[in-house]
């Protein structure tokens, strides 16, 4: 009879873990803290549209990489079905429902911009 076994390997922390231990702490009474740069950027996106966002995927943090991928290619004047078409093969993240919902919040900030 033989007993299989699974080789132990440790894993290298991820780039942020790695950012979070580098961080200085920084007390604040009897808590501390660490300022650590954001993996999530909203640049390329105006206030509104983020809040918009994140009231229309009902999250304060939704994928802003692929909005403003759908915002590049809405202002192109590509359709829903288009954007989908070139976008859904960067993998998870880019649904069919997603790029939908983020098409038609930031659809509604292009028209209002155009027809100024």
């Amino acid at each position: 009879m033989h007993i299989y076994t699974r080789k132990k390997t440790l894993q290298q922390p991820s780039k942020h873990t790695q950012a979070l231990l580098k961080a200085p702490a920084v007390w604040e009474g009897s808590s501390v803290s660490f300022e650590v740069e954001k993996p999530i950027t909203e640049e390329g996106l105006t206030s509104d549209e983020v809040k918009a966002l994140r009231s229309a995927h009902n999250t304060p943090t939704p994928n802003f990489a692929r909005a403003r991928d759908v915002k590049n290619l809405l202002q192109k004047g590509y359709t829903r079905v288009q954007a989908f078409g070139i976008l859904r093969h960067k993998g998870y993240g880019y649904g069919e429902r997603q790029v939908f919902q983020d098409y038609a919040t930031l659809n509604k900030f292009i028209n209002k911009k155009s027809k100024k």
